[in-house]
Formats: structure tokens, sequence, C-alpha cells
């Protein structure tokens, strides 16, 4: 297993350090422009960001949401979420994060569409599906997610409790397109190492 993903990852790595001989053994007259690679630049930071954001959603799913998600109550809620941490996580560290990977996953479905080679289809598939996760964030898990940071209080015990269930079982349908995302992305990538680092724009 190891020595597959090894194998599997070869090609992405090579694809840098090839663009970085190309633009060192060219002829002053042939260089390559870094803004014919730029798409590429742009999946690789794609690729980079979208793995923060994956690790820190597997973080919370199995370290900070079970300290506050066992038993809700409106009274009580809001301080078992500071306490946890993830009161903090929601103003500290995930709007660096989720903007950034939306942006990009924009700027990589149009440096998608435009490419024609092997690689577009896992390239438009995997930022559609970045996208995807980015809208859903924004439209439902975000101001749901503010509901029970700021406003827990105004819930009935019940209809807190359905919606914390709610929340938590739609929530791992966002880990699941971020990580099938990340993996067409990476096919991608290695897709253009194979086939040509800049393939042809249209």
């Amino acid at each position: 297993m190891v020595s597959r993903m090894l194998v599997f990852l070869q090609g992405p790595f090579r694809l840098l350090w090839g663009m970085e001989k190309q633009v060192i053994q060219a002829a002053p007259c042939q260089r390559v422009h870094w803004s014919h690679n730029l798409p590429q630049v742009a999946l690789w930071l794609l690729l980079l960001w979208s793995a923060v954001q994956i690790g820190g959603g597997l973080y919370e799913k199995r370290v900070v949401i079970p300290a506050w998600s066992a038993e809700v109550h409106p009274e009580t809620l809001q301080q078992k979420m500071e306490l946890s941490g993830h009161t903090a996580s929601g103003t500290r560290f995930w709007p660096f994060v989720s903007p950034v990977v939306f942006l990009l996953a924009i700027g990589n479905a149009v440096a998608a569409w435009r490419h024609q080679g092997p690689a577009r289809r896992w390239w438009l598939s995997g930022s559609a599906l970045f996208i995807a996760m980015s809208i859903s964030t924004y439209a439902y898990f975000v101001p749901t997610m503010l509901d029970f940071m700021h406003r827990s209080a105004a819930f009935s015990r019940e209809a807190l409790a359905d919606s914390v269930s709610l929340w938590l079982a739609l929530s791992p349908l966002r880990l699941v397109l971020g990580l099938a995302g990340w993996c067409l992305c990476m096919r991608a990538l290695t897709l253009l190492h194979q086939h040509g680092a800049t393939g042809r724009i249209r």
C-alpha cells in the first residue's frame, strides 16, 4: 500500500522538478515563461491548501466536536463550544482557510475548462467538488454553526437537539467531497506531468 502511494505521488513532484529544469536549462531566447505554468501552480496551491482544510476538518471531527456534541442543552452549548476550542477555530482558523480554497477552486475550474488534454476531466471534476463543498459550507454549515455558537439559548431543547443531529449527520459529507476532490486533482496533476506541463489552452 505504501509503495503504491509513493508511486502515485511521484508524478506531481517530478512535475515541479521538470518545470525548474526547463527554466534553468533553456536558452535565454527560449526561456519558459512562468505565466505558462500558472494553471499548474494554481493546482498545486489548491492541493496544498485543501489538504490543510481537510486535515483541520478531520481533527475537529475526531477531537473537537465530540467534546460538545454528546449532550446538547440550550443553556450550556455555547460554553461547551468555547471550552472545546470550536468557537476559537471558527474565528482564528477557518476564515483564513476555507475562503482561499473556494477562490482557488474557482480559478482551477476556469483553468481546467480552458485546458485541452487527458487531465481536463479530472481537473474540472475535482475543482467542481471543491466548489460544491464550499457552497454547501457557506449556505448551511457556517450559518447553522453560528447559531449554535451565539444563539443556542434561543432554541428549545428539542429543536436544538434536532438541529445538532442534522448538522452532525451531514457534516461528514463535506469531508467526502473534499477527499474526492483532492484525489481527482492529484490525478490531474500527475497527468499534466505525464503529458506535458503546459498542455494546450483553448
